[in-house]
């Protein structure tokens, strides 16, 4: 990959765009007054003043130690963006040692993440799209170059970096189905925004195909592979796994089923599933299955701990069985209730199901339980991964299900007919394949880098 094009040809700014600018600059004084109501935003929370301009003591720091060196600027909105952030920033430092990385995030789950599982040089809350606030950020930072993770386009955002001369680059680029046929009024800002990157990295050829198709040079747009591939984690090592499952009062001829990622709609499906897969291993009532939902959202820890009860069941959380050691007498369901722990608990597992695919939410994350080597299966709606599952399936790693008694049927197919070993050889032979991607931008960031101002 070549590096960033020195007086790239930047595509006109459209007149929609200074719309959208005078509308973000009058709602500014607004949100500011509305800091009170803004506060009690879940997602918000305590971060309000930092996304409405007054930036974290992080970037003076950051100013501080950054002399001479190169600052790479990276924006993970999520948890599933900065799982591809740590896979990006190993390559970037491989490469450029002494290049500084600052990761911005959106989430407070995305910056948990961050947090415990990756070390950029700084760590900061995305702020509001609003063009005076994004102009003095990117004066402070002063990156060499930018790399936006997976398509979040702030016009506010790519107008003042341009303006600025930072490079900037789309990592992991996928274009959803639905964001492939935007609304007509969208279309010439989205065209513009795709116009303005140096490089895009897409996930799959079709992620091109539709890139190009919506304004983005084609010169620009690069077919690399899909990052998740390289975010992926590794199966646990057998005394690890061990030492989970014994944690779970698991004992060897018995099972794990991990459920990650649900959204209401599902838990109820999932604990259905449950009882069936019991009843079909002709166990007692305490099962032979033991059950871990891992919920999207922490906020429905409670609901599905009272689903649960409503079912019969008293479940465990999981910080009360980590903390005394051992699952509660009689006990063969975990609610987890903390962030950045679903990835070892897939890798204890016999079979996983993903959520936010029995309910229309586009799917999540099928890589995580088959990059552990665990038999996977999901719902019909995983529009949101529809790369990965074309991958995934094609290979022969994914069973989809329609609802609670296929999966039912589908985890008992997982647990008493496949064969592990092969599963786990063959997710293994495929993400070693796609491990490229990584790779070609952390060359094109060091070529950059090198010569950036």
């Amino acid at each position: 990959m070549t590096s960033a094009i020195k007086n790239k040809d930047l595509p006109p700014e459209p007149a929609l765009l200074n719309v959208y600018a005078g509308i973000a600059s009058a709602l500014t004084p607004i949100l500011h007054i509305s800091k009170p109501l803004l506060k009690s935003y879940g997602g918000f929370k305590d971060t309000v003043p930092e996304r409405l301009g007054k930036f974290s003591p992080v970037l003076d720091e950051l100013e501080k130690m950054r002399g001479t060196r190169k600052l790479v600027w990276m924006h993970a909105v999520s948890v599933g963006e900065a799982a591809v952030a740590g896979a990006l920033i190993e390559s970037i430092k491989l490469r450029a040692p002494d290049s500084l990385i600052a990761v911005s995030t959106t989430t407070l789950t995305g910056r948990d993440f961050i947090e415990k599982n990756t070390t950029p040089d700084a760590l900061f809350f995305f702020p509001l799209d609003l063009p005076a606030v994004m102009n003095r950020l990117v004066e402070k930072l002063r990156p060499d170059c930018f790399i936006d993770i997976e398509v979040e386009l702030w016009p506010n955002c790519i107008r003042a970096l341009t303006r600025a001369g930072v490079p900037i680059a789309l990592a992991n680029g996928r274009i959803s189905d639905r964001a492939a046929k935007p609304p007509a009024i969208y279309r010439p800002i989205l065209s513009w925004a795709l116009g303005s990157f140096d490089a895009l990295f897409m996930r799959s050829k079709e992620d091109v195909d539709r890139a190009v198709k919506l304004g983005a040079p084609a010169d620009r747009t690069h077919h690399t592979g899909n990052l998740k591939f390289a975010a992926a984690g590794k199966p646990l090592k057998p005394d690890e796994r061990r030492e989970l499952r014994d944690l779970m009062g698991v004992a060897e001829d018995e099972f794990l089923f991990v459920a990650g990622s649900t959204h209401p709609g599902e838990d109820g499906q999932v604990i259905e599933a449950w009882k069936a897969l019991n009843s079909e291993l002709n166990r007692d009532d305490t099962g032979h299955v033991t059950l871990v939902i891992a919920p999207r959202h922490l906020e429905q820890v409670e609901n599905i701990s009272a689903l649960f009860r409503d079912y019969g069941y008293d479940p465990a959380l999981w910080t009360e069985v980590v903390e005394s050691g051992a699952m509660p007498d009689n006990c063969r369901v975990i609610v987890l209730n903390t962030i950045g722990e679903l990835n070892k608990l897939y890798g204890a597992a016999d079979a996983a199901f993903v959520g936010g695919s029995l309910v229309e939410r586009g799917g999540h994350n099928v890589l995580e339980p088959v990059a552990m080597g665990v038999p996977t299966l999901h719902g019909p709606s995983m529009a949101n991964f529809h790369d990965l599952v074309r991958d995934l399936g094609e290979a022969g790693l994914l069973i989809e299900v329609s609802d609670s008694k296929e999966l039912a049927s589908g985890v008992l197919k997982c647990l008493t007919e496949m064969d592990k070993s092969n599963y786990r050889n063959r997710a293994a032979e495929l993400i070693d394949r796609q491990l490229k991607a990584a790779d070609n931008i952390g060359d094109w960031v060091a070529s950059t880098l090198e010569t950036s101002r």
